[in-house]
């Protein structure tokens, strides 16, 4: 039995060769399901933006169907559903100012704080390392000196619920780093 094509949008299957194929995709019924699939998927302004550029259908208006259906040339929306939908998009958009507002509100709040927690985290690193390579020059290295050059590593956000994680995707522990033994590579 030989390859199968499904096409999604019309739930059909049929011979994968370049002829059916072809003469399927270029299809009139194939253009309507792409078509309906899509417009399923269209948001609010994109509806009200094309309904109101159409004119109404006096087909739908007169007696309540068309026989064209979803894919009449003309608005199927009353006055009542156009104004209706109107309100719903200032509604999402004063909502995403809103949030946008928020949003810089609370950065700004923040901003001036994270600024010095940074800052602070960064001197004491860099003090760590400073002290570090002094011990490094003078002496022997030891085990709290070695600490301050391995990073500390963390878990990714998307993986810490996620429960009887394998060892690969496990941060290692700074003890891990410090008393791991590296075999020589090479000739």
């Amino acid at each position: 039995m030989g390859k199968r094509y499904y096409c999604d949008y019309c739930n059909k299957s049929f011979a994968d060769n370049p002829v059916s194929r072809k003469t399927h995709l270029n299809g009139v019924v194939h253009a309507q399901n792409k078509r309906a699939h899509y417009d399923a998927l269209r948001d609010e302004e994109e509806i009200l933006r094309d309904e109101s550029n159409k004119k109404p259908c006096r087909a739908f208006l007169s007696s309540g169907q068309c026989k064209f259906g979803d894919r009449c040339q003309y608005s199927h929306l009353t006055t009542e559903d156009k104004a209706h939908l109107a309100e719903v998009v200032n509604q999402k958009k004063r909502l995403a100012e809103a949030r946008l507002h928020d949003a810089s509100q609370s950065q700004e709040d923040n901003n001036d704080d994270s600024i010095l927690q940074s800052l602070n985290k960064w001197e004491k690193r860099r003090a760590e390392k400073r002290a570090c390579e002094e011990s490094v020059e003078y002496g022997p290295v030891s085990k709290q000196t070695l600490s301050a050059f391995i990073p500390d590593y963390q878990f990714a956000p998307c993986l810490v619920s996620v429960p009887n994680l394998p060892s690969s995707l496990l941060p290692p522990t700074k003890e891990e780093l410090i008393n791991a033994e590296y075999a020589e590579w090479g000739w």
